[in-house]
């Protein structure tokens, strides 16, 4: 897997530490910020260096604050590759994801398995990943 750097989007900061532990140690990524929310991610600095944004996404009243930042994320940023992380996994979500502009889609129970090839399809084959189109 090529070097990428990653910015971290994760509300929940015990869950956040366990992610960037993982990422950085079992994957070629770099991670290079972290935030626990997706409005912030907008006003880093080193933003224009990310190549992927792992995003919490999660059905409360943050979602659409996230959606509306990954919208502008991608806008102003359309190098970056935007991939889901969320504890739930329903066709409306995977639709939502698709129409925004997400590359990938994570599963947090199943992150550990899932996120290598995840992140080498979408680093790879700058495609979408087939879980959001099922």
């Amino acid at each position: 897997m090529k070097n990428a750097k990653v910015i971290l989007v994760e509300g929940n900061a015990i869950f956040q530490n366990v992610l960037k532990s993982f990422i950085e140690n079992e994957t070629c990524c770099e991670i290079i910020a972290v935030t626990q929310n997706s409005e912030s991610c907008l006003q880093m600095k080193n933003i224009d260096e990310a190549n992927i944004v792992f995003l919490d996404i999660d059905f409360d009243l943050e979602a659409c604050k996230a959606f509306e930042s990954a919208l502008d994320l991608l806008t102003k940023y359309p190098h970056l590759k935007l991939i889901a992380i969320s504890s739930y996994n329903t066709k409306l979500l995977k639709e939502l994801l698709l129409d925004v502009g997400f590359k990938g889609f994570v599963l947090k129970s199943s992150f550990y398995k899932d996120i290598v090839p995840v992140l080498e399809h979408v680093l790879y084959k700058d495609t979408v990943i087939q879980i959001l189109k099922a």
